[in-house]
């Protein structure tokens, strides 16, 4: 007998409704129909609640074959990749989930993570680790973070990468409202080899106040341009890091 109509013998056995063995199975009922109708197939965390649920035999799955078996005989589908999803939650969100691999995941989707902590080819969460990642404290290639992010290409409130975006950029080229970087624009404050910005510190700088960096013996700015650095500090409410750095920088006597 085929397992789609397994399946129903044996809810109806256990005389459980659709919507009863969806919601123990901890999906919808038109899953269910699905799988009756042999439209869809149970994962294997799927089947062993089916297995449990309705006292079925071991040895059927959606091909009728032991799942042990049917795991060696496709071990290259198998460790395609890796999936998991925490079962403690907070708020309804996993505390962790897992999306690793080649291709879509074991119920034919994308693979895309979604936890408090998420890891995957996509990942979205409080902290996520990606590929591509989306976060309050973000690190992947393609990093969105709405409070830190690290990544080739990061985007956020404070921003870490080989392109930085974000109200504080760090980065090779360096985009904000005060930005660091070998090329870096920002819109109030910027720091780097070409510095383009309000206030623009730099061997090359461009912007209403410019301040040309100068390495001789150890020391970047000379006291005349030390004295503008600390009168607009005086009328700026700059954010901390910034008035760190201008604070810092060493001065020719």
């Amino acid at each position: 007998m085929a397992f789609k109509k397994r399946l129903r013998a044996y809810r109806i056995a256990q005389k459980l409704s659709y919507e009863e063995l969806a919601l123990l199975c901890n999906v919808t009922p038109w899953t269910i129909r699905r799988w009756e109708l042999g439209l869809g197939k149970a994962n294997e965390e799927q089947m062993a609640k089916l297995i449990k649920l309705l006292h079925i035999p071991e040895e059927i799955n959606e091909n009728s074959m032991p799942i042990k078996q049917r795991m060696g005989k496709d071990k290259s589908t198998f460790f395609k990749g890796c999936e998991y999803t925490s079962s403690c939650k907070v708020f309804g969100i996993p505390l962790l989930a897992v999306q690793l691999g080649l291709g879509r995941n074991r119920n034919g989707k994308r693979r895309i993570a979604k936890g408090i902590i998420a890891i995957g080819n996509t990942a979205v969460g409080v902290i996520s680790l990606g590929m591509m990642s989306f976060g309050i404290l973000s690190f992947g290639l393609l990093s969105f973070g709405f409070l830190f992010c690290l990544g080739v290409l990061a985007i956020g409130v404070y921003a870490l990468g080989a392109l930085a975006i974000g109200y504080i950029s760090v980065g090779t080229l360096a985009i904000g409202m005060y930005s660091i970087g070998v090329i870096s624009i920002g819109f109030e404050v910027s720091f780097g080899i070409v510095a383009y910005g309000h206030l623009a510190i730099g061997t090359h700088a461009f912007g209403d106040t410019m301040l040309l960096l100068a390495n001789k013996q150890g020391c970047f700015l000379d006291s005349t341009a030390m004295k503008t650095v600390m009168l607009l500090l005086a009328e700026n409410d700059y954010p901390f890091l910034i008035r760190f750095l201008l604070t810092h920088i060493p001065i020719c006597i």
